[in-house]
């Protein structure tokens, strides 16, 4: 593919042959967590490293919703309250992060913060009493990849219609191949990885220009 740079507007262009800044695309993610934790009486900050990628709308599409149900999951579930964050060390503001890496073959990106991290135990026991496994089975299961069955959550509460953000996520990024991995550790925070083949996403992924990180759609010609 190639980028055609003399049309900056888009004017004309076929909205499936523009290319987008990525990381102009995850800007208004920082407003969404700021409000989302105070809305909860939290307090929380996001930091995003992206490097300049041009990318398909698609995967604007696709990963943009995924990315808001991880970070709400993170506010809502991972940071603490100020109050127990001080108790616990920790900065009042938690640190939430989204890192993204473009590799030869697939798009990385990362959610992870700095709250309370996820209880394996306790995982199981919500698997276990939505009926997601067997009480046998609960033994070998690798406790993080529970967190994708329906109506397992940690927050208590309605099961029916809770515990469905982390396979809603998966959800939305099936159009593109994306999967997501859950990793945590009790005390110090958690994470989601988000892996991405290229050949899916319908588009070769291109440096960006530093007049695109307002989000301009330019030409792209096969």
């Amino acid at each position: 593919m190639r980028i055609e740079l003399g049309n900056l507007t888009g004017a004309g262009v076929p909205a499936a042959d523009r290319l987008w800044s990525l990381s102009a695309a995850l800007a208004h993610l920082r407003g969404f967590v700021s409000d989302k934790a105070g809305e909860l009486g939290k307090s929380a900050a996001l930091s995003i490293a992206c490097p300049n990628l041009l990318v398909a709308p698609i995967l604007v599409d696709s990963l943009t919703p995924a990315l808001v149900q991880l970070l709400r999951n993170a506010i809502e579930h991972g940071v603490e309250r100020p109050v127990d964050r001080l108790v616990a060390g920790k900065p009042l503001t938690a640190r939430i992060a989204v890192a993204v890496t473009a590799k030869p073959d697939h798009l990385l990106l990362e959610v992870s913060d700095d709250g309370a991290g996820i209880d394996p135990a306790a995982v199981v026991t919500a698997a276990f009493a939505a009926g997601a496994i067997s009480q046998e089975a609960g033994t070998t299961a690798d406790p993080m990849t529970l967190l994708h069955h329906r109506g397992v959550t940690l927050a208590g509460g309605d099961t029916a219609r809770r515990g469905n953000g982390l396979k809603r996520a998966g959800q939305r990024l099936r159009a593109v191949g994306g999967t997501i991995a859950i990793h945590s550790e009790k005390g110090l925070g958690a994470s989601a990885t988000i892996t991405i083949p290229l050949s899916r996403i319908g588009t070769v992924i291109a440096p960006g220009q530093a007049l695109l990180d307002e989000g301009v759609p330019v030409q792209a010609r096969r």
